[in-house]
């Protein structure tokens, strides 16, 4: 006031008139949360594996974007929208008054300007329900995390497209962190056929008895743990020390690693796995193939057939993978690859001292390399910031910073950085006194102390491997289940009838013409309500899980490309034919999961399920 000089330079009430005036209805300043497939006519299922599990929606995908992609993109209605910064508040009800949408979220990282702001601002009367405005004030990340997600979940089916106004270039920090959020949200990551081929594998490894673990704490308590994942840092002293010191600690490798092991001759105890693909077949094909044949296997329900016939099914233990089927006590272990999920693993086998090699999830700092030179996936990449000032679309070639271990900032990528996210999960769920030492010079993760190789505390006397491995394998057999319970059979049998009463509903639907848009989604919404009514008393969730997940990408597909073009919403041929698209797909999850279930009861022959929606090999 003295030197009347305004904090943004200019005078804030003027600045909202203006602010408002300006604002479109168009895609600038959006995140755009409909990632678009472009499916090709052929593509290789072992190839393409992005494409391999979404190729039954590919007919709503290509109807929509060839009826939609030459249409211009003004939006006559904002259903969720974001403010970045509050500054005074001038701004918000103005646009608000403009924007009229369902939900709102309101991000201010200064809380003595927020406060500045209330005096100017009444943040209770900008929308009728309270519940519809959500508020992010000088919140950590973790806290930031949350508040999103309740965001996101309100009104769920508008999740397609979050319009936003960013207050100063200063805040531009939250485009990562909300990108980063969405990217974790991304239905296309695990589409629906992936879920049920995850289910149908769960059962068919439990009907051929295979051993399904318990999470018993006394497995790893005994020795020391090297957690060996593939990170550029193998090739800077990592794997050096390793080949010196491995006999006095349990080596508890992933599969990925396994080319760099051989090198050195280094036997891993443990081997652990968790991709479905069978694409990772590469990662043990060895020259030396005997390195692992002693080697426990560890690895997911949703293991590839032909990985699982590489080890000896005495020395190959399960755990659930996307669902826990038969295991009932045993919670599926998430993650974006199978490094943090064999390091949950260690911490709930019991590993009392566990260090880590390898789990940089980052970009060497030196190099650029994404992983050890062995790795399929290895990469060298210019270590430059990605610039995110107009963002449209989130893009996993993104580059940000974060804190390193050793170093004050190292880059990464998106997809480790949603790795580091599930690390530091796992960390808050299931450390209590362990000793947790990272040796890369990586990212920091949570909680977990930054160590040099000479300082690790390196025992006097090496393990008995041979006697080892009997110990674990006795342990793991003992507390292991593989079979279903007659009770388990009986569940089964009992969800089969309540999946032929949603079939019985979405036959009836299928006979329905639509001469409006609002009656098809009234109809269709009531189909979802009733269905889902009923599936509420399934003892199994896959079949929920499944729906969910294409729901959530069907939604955005839907409301994308009616909502906004009003020649579209008003041509019933667009309408019936964006329907027969919806509903097939629909009804081939509840028709898979039902064959699933007679071989969860009994009463089905083991073999293909020709109603799967996906290409099982």
């Amino acid at each position: 006031i003295k030197n009347d000089i305004y904090f943004y330079g200019k005078d804030p009430a003027k600045d909202a008139i203006q602010i408002k005036s300006d604002f479109k209805f168009d895609e600038s300043n959006s995140f755009n949360n409909l990632r678009r497939l472009n499916p090709p006519k052929k593509y290789k299922e072992e190839k393409d594996i992005t494409l391999s599990g979404h190729q039954y929606i590919f007919p709503l995908y290509n109807y929509s974007n060839k009826y939609s992609q030459d249409l211009s993109k003004q939006y006559k209605k904002i259903e969720k929208f974001i403010f970045i910064g509050t500054g005074l508040g001038f701004h918000i009800p103005k646009l608000i008054e403009k924007i009229n949408a369902k939900a709102y979220l309101i991000i201010e990282p200064n809380l003595e300007l927020f406060r500045l702001s209330l005096f100017v601002t009444d943040y209770s009367t900008i929308v009728d329900d309270p519940e519809d405005i959500f508020f992010s004030i000088a919140e950590s990340n973790s806290e930031f995390d949350t508040t999103f997600n309740n965001f996101y979940k309100k009104y769920k089916l508008l999740n397609h497209w979050f319009k936003f106004h960013c207050l100063m270039e200063g805040y531009h920090h939250y485009f990562d962190m909300i990108a980063n959020i969405l990217d974790r949200q991304d239905p296309l990551k695990f589409p629906y056929s992936i879920l049920l081929q995850s289910a149908q594998r769960n059962i068919r490894r439990m009907n051929e008895n295979y051993h399904f673990i318990s999470y018993d704490k006394n497995i790893l308590k005994r020795y020391p743990v090297c957690l060996v994942a593939p990170g550029p840092s193998l090739e800077a002293g990592g794997i050096d020390w390793l080949k010196k010191h491995h006999e006095k600690f349990i080596i508890i490798a992933l599969a990925a690693s396994l080319k760099k092991l051989e090198k050195y001759n280094i036997k891993p105890d443990i081997i652990t796995s968790v991709d479905p693909h069978k694409i990772i077949e590469n990662q043990f094909q060895l020259n030396d193939e005997t390195i692992y044949k002693d080697s426990i296997f560890l690895c997911s329900s949703n293991t590839h057939p032909d990985i699982l016939e590489k080890f000896e099914k005495e020395q190959t233990f399960l755990y659930p993978g996307i669902f826990n089927i038969g295991t009932p006590n045993q919670h599926p272990l998430g993650g974006t690859s199978v490094g943090e999920v064999s390091y949950g693993l260690s911490l709930l086998l019991g590993a009392q001292e566990l260090y880590l090699f390898g789990t940089d999830v980052a970009f060497d700092p030196k190099s650029g390399a994404s992983h050890s030179k062995e790795h399929i996936h290895y990469t060298e990449r210019e270590l430059k910031k990605t610039d995110i000032k107009e963002f449209q679309s989130i893009t996993t070639n993104d580059i940000i910073e974060v804190e390193g271990n050793f170093e004050d900032k190292v880059y990464t990528s998106r997809i480790f950085y949603s790795m580091i996210n599930y690390y530091n999960q796992y960390t808050q769920m299931l450390k209590k006194e362990q000793k947790i030492f990272n040796t890369t010079n990586g990212a920091k993760l949570n909680d977990i102390d930054p160590i040099k190789y000479e300082d690790i505390n390196i025992p006097d006397a090496a393990i008995n491997k041979e006697e080892l491995h009997n110990s674990l394998i006795k342990q793991f057999d003992q507390t292991s289940k593989d079979d279903f319970t007659a009770f388990e059979r009986e569940c089964a049998d009992k969800d089969i009838a309540v999946i032929d009463n949603c079939l019985l509903n979405i036959r009836k639907y299928k006979k329905k013409k639509f001469k409006t848009y609002d009656n098809f989604q009234y109809d269709r919404l009531t189909l979802l309500i009733d269905n889902g009514n009923l599936t509420k008393s399934l003892h199994y969730n896959f079949l929920a899980g499944s729906i969910n997940s294409y729901q959530d990408i069907a939604d955005k597909i839907l409301f994308d490309f009616f909502d906004n073009h009003k020649k579209i919403k008003e041509n019933k041929t667009h309408i019936n034919s964006m329907n027969n698209y919806w509903v097939m797909p629909y009804e081939k999850i509840f028709k898979a999961s039902k064959e699933l279930l007679k071989e969860i009861a009994g009463n089905k022959k083991k073999g293909r399920v020709k109603t799967l929606p996906f290409k099982e090999t």
